[in-house]
């Protein structure tokens, strides 16, 4: 599960920003949502907070607010990535 949560990290930062830039709320959501989850069963507990924070956001299509905090979880989850990597 770890691999493919190391594989997967890139890939959720870029759906991330692309669901802000294509002003898609329902798609930043679901990356957001999964992305809490995943975190959560991996023991990072912080980002997935942070995830589940932002998913409450896009839900209520808070797009704007998704943006600004993206920074944040982009930092969160890179740091979490590197504690998990061999």
């Amino acid at each position: 599960m770890v691999d493919a949560f190391l594989k997967q990290g890139d890939h959720d930062l870029a759906a991330l920003r692309n669901a802000i830039a294509d002003k898609d709320a329902a798609a930043f959501r679901a990356t957001a949502h999964a992305l809490s989850g995943s975190c959560g069963v991996l023991g990072g507990q912080a980002l997935a907070e942070l995830a589940g924070e932002l998913s409450s956001l896009a839900r209520k299509g808070d797009l704007d607010a998704c943006a600004e905090r993206l920074p944040a979880l982009e930092l969160e989850l890179q740091e979490f990535l590197a504690e998990l990597s061999p």
